[in-house]
């Protein structure tokens, strides 16, 4: 729930794409981004109820609404210096994650068209100065750098099963950087998302 003043006052409202695709990711980065406190509440009072979550893996008309919300995300930081310099190396982060989920559900050929439009993104944050690898996992790191050289050879590498992502690797730096319960939870998260 959300005051409408605070709405207003900070110009939060939802970016309108077809087929109300990714909208809440940019909604919710406005909220965040402009929150001076949140309530946590234990109850849960908003159900969030999924029609076809495959609706848009074969939609060509929807292969690049997660680049239009980020886009809107950027443009929103850029209207607000003082946010830009606390949140824009972490937008970079977000759009990376959001990249690589849409890119991994996308069916072929929309991968292949995508993973370019992934590179010249990225190609433009690095330009920019936007991308802080310090906040990126180290298997992500690998695969950006060859999205960034060779946005091809990257999808290549996925679709022949050279690029899955190991899981020891995976384990090893949540135990480093946050022990049993972070690998715990890291695990739940993934079982979820499945």
């Amino acid at each position: 729930m959300y005051r409408r003043d605070f709405l207003l006052s900070n110009d939060i409202c939802f970016l309108e794409t077809p087929g109300a695709s990714y909208q809440d990711a940019g909604f919710s980065f406005k909220v965040w981004a402009s929150a001076t406190r949140v309530v946590f509440l234990r109850e849960g009072i908003l159900y969030y109820r999924q029609d076809n979550a495959g609706s848009s893996v074969n939609s060509p008309g929807k292969v690049y609404c997660v680049c239009d919300e980020l886009a809107e995300m950027k443009r929103y930081l850029d209207e607000r210096p003082e946010k830009k310099a606390r949140f824009s190396t972490l937008l970079t982060k977000m759009r990376y994650d959001a990249y690589m989920w849409n890119y991994e559900r996308l069916s072929e050929p929309l991968k292949r068209e995508f993973i370019k439009r992934f590179s010249e993104d990225f190609k433009s944050e690095e330009e920019q100065g936007m991308l802080d690898y310090s906040l990126f996992e180290p298997w992500k790191i690998d695969d950006l750098k060859t999205i960034l050289n060779d946005p091809i050879a990257f999808h290549e590498q996925c679709e022949a099963g050279e690029r899955k992502e190991s899981i020891t690797r995976k384990s090893l730096y949540y135990l480093q950087n946050g022990g049993v319960p972070r690998l715990i939870n890291a695990v739940k998260q993934r079982l979820a998302y499945r």
